[in-house]
């Protein structure tokens, strides 16, 4: 489908709204769609945060890249 028509029918991605800031710790279930939700970028490193937190208090190694992750992931697997 064009993007033209898509528009026109609203389910073009551009018409995709992102959710808004949500506040939340580890022990509150997800109320919104797992797309919508990650589609905002402080939602999603609000995320990462929790996930991280939670794999440190259980003494899980985890390390977050700010660019490049491949690079992380090869620098980080030849260093075990």
């Amino acid at each position: 489908m064009k993007h033209g028509e898509g528009k026109r029918r609203g389910n073009s991605s551009c018409e995709k709204k992102a959710c808004n800031d949500i506040i939340f710790d580890k022990t509150m279930p997800l109320t919104r769609a797992q797309e919508k939700f990650l589609s905002n970028a402080k939602n999603k490193t609000r995320l990462i945060d929790v996930l991280r937190e939670t794999l440190t208090e259980n003494e899980i190694f985890s390390c977050q890249a700010e660019t490049d992750a491949d690079r992380l992931i090869i620098k980080t697997a030849v260093n075990l």
